[in-house]
């Protein structure tokens, strides 16, 4: 969630911060975000040897309030199971077969990772969802933001499907994985 507006407040001197997506679309570390949090510029200038308290964003839930969801600059971390999306063109009787199971996953990456890094998620996350299910390709999209998810913006794509041709899912029986290959694709813009 990149919401377009976001209230900060102060635990320790209440103080409030209302910020818009539109203030943070120059800033170069956030790109566009509102964090999840901001540290309090009063509490620093009053007490700039003590500890700076965060101002959590109002519709930050409590229980999501720490390092293991957010990074030092309150950005969203890659952390927890991905959420899959399944892709809704399922073909009208196929090629060759009925049903075709396609599996898109975004997985938001933020700051730099390394190119073997991403083919190692994409491969684990290949692996662990062929187990759950069977299925004729996933595809997992490395994107900087929820936005460029949103656009099909991406830094990189693995897709493990027949042939690795996406469009040639529906020329298999769902859970027969004997023509699958990987097609790794970098956008290097």
């Amino acid at each position: 969630m990149n919401p377009k507006e976001r209230t900060y407040r102060c635990p320790k001197c209440g103080q409030v911060v209302k910020k818009t997506a539109e203030e943070m679309k120059d800033n170069r570390i956030t790109k566009g975000q509102l964090p999840a949090f901001l540290l309090c510029g009063a509490c620093f200038s009053k007490h700039p040897s003590e500890s700076v308290p965060r101002m959590w964003g109002e519709d930050i839930p409590e229980e999501d309030r720490n390092d293991r969801k957010y990074t030092p600059l309150g950005l969203e971390r890659l952390t927890g199971k991905p959420k899959y999306e399944q892709i809704k063109d399922i073909s009208f009787g196929g090629r060759y077969y009925g049903k075709c199971v396609r599996y898109l996953v975004h997985e938001i990456v933020h700051g730099r990772i390394e190119d073997e890094a991403l083919i190692t998620v994409a491969t684990l996350q290949v692996e662990q969802m062929k187990c759950e299910e069977k299925v004729n390709a996933i595809a997992v999209r490395f994107c900087r933001s929820r936005g460029e998810a949103a656009h099909g913006i991406t830094v990189a794509e693995v897709e493990w499907c027949p042939g690795g041709v996406w469009g040639d899912a529906d020329t298999v029986k769902t859970g027969d994985y004997t023509k699958h290959e990987y097609r790794i694709a970098f956008n290097r813009t």
